[in-house]
Order: C-alpha cells, then structure tokens, then sequence
C-alpha cells in the first residue's frame, strides 16, 4: 500500500494538501512458457518411410505461466514434410531415407519468451507394395504353364531392394 501526499506549496496543513492510499500488487517477471502436465515423455509416433504422415501436436503440449497466446514453429523438417503452426500439425509425406529426424519445436509466448523441445521422429522400412491390377493368365488342366512377372510387381517406397520368393504353389 502507498500514500500520495500532494501538497500546493504553502503550507503543510490539511487545508493545503490532500492523501490518497493506493494499493500496489508486484507482478513476477514473464516467465517463458513451459510442458504441459504430462508430457515430460512426449514422443513423435514413427513413420514410414516414403508414406504419408499426419500428426496434430495436442494444444496443452506446452502452456505459458502468464495465460499468453502461444506461437509454434517446428525446425529440422526435410523436404516433404511441412507445420502448420496454427492447427500445430505436422504432415506430408515422410522421407524416403530410413532413421532418425531430430527435430526442434520452439514454443514463444507473446511477451517474446520461448521454450524448446527436442523431438525425434524415427522413419522405419514401409512394406512393399503389390500392383493388384495384376491378374496372372488363365492355365489350361493337363497344360505346361508359365508366366513371367513383372519387374514392377512390388515396389518399395525406400527404393530397398526386394528379394522374390514363391510359396503356396499346387501339388500337382
């Protein structure tokens, strides 16, 4: 609590001065945002590599002490993987390269304090992937047969090289 005590110069009475008590509440200094209740373990889901991936950043993943608006960035991305930082969501398709992507997500508060977490988002092997249009010729009982298959029966979305194998083919 603080006194104002405004006096006019002539003299040091009632009559010539007046008071007024104000109440005075210190604020702490800005403080930088910090992790939401729960997320001290907070881990990317893995992708696969050359595949679409999409993933929302929950809205409490960081708050900030003071109730301030939140700006998110996301650094680190290779090409083909964007944020958007107003919905906080990561997407676009992974890269072809298997591993580790060690990513920064930087968190400011509108007083311009900021707050980092090191993510790392894992880009493991995708399955290869089958041309279902394919329909082998029609065999004839008591027939030789053969077929030959395509080179781009299978693909991989890493450009992995494949190994072939038949199973299940018929006693005959």
């Amino acid at each position: 609590r603080v006194t104002l005590v405004l006096r006019d110069g002539d003299g040091d009475d009632a009559e010539t001065s007046a008071s007024v008590s104000i109440e005075v509440t210190l604020l702490p200094a800005n403080q930088p945002p910090v992790l939401g209740d729960g997320y001290q373990n907070y881990a990317l889901p893995n992708a696969e590599a050359g595949s679409s991936y999409h993933l929302q950043l929950p809205a409490d993943l960081f708050r900030d002490p003071e109730g301030e608006a939140l700006s998110w960035s996301l650094s680190g991305l290779p090409a083909g993987l964007r944020f958007d930082a107003e919905s906080r969501t990561l997407s676009g398709t992974a890269p072809r390269q298997m591993g580790d992507l060690q990513l920064t997500l930087s968190v400011t508060d509108a007083s311009g304090k900021t707050a980092q977490l090191e993510l790392v988002l894992q880009v493991d092997n995708a399955e290869p992937i089958a041309d279902l249009q394919f329909e082998l010729a029609a065999a004839e009982a008591g027939a030789d047969y053969s077929a030959v298959l395509p080179a781009d029966l299978f693909t991989d979305a890493n450009d992995s090289q494949l190994t072939w194998a038949v199973v299940e083919l018929p006693e005959w």
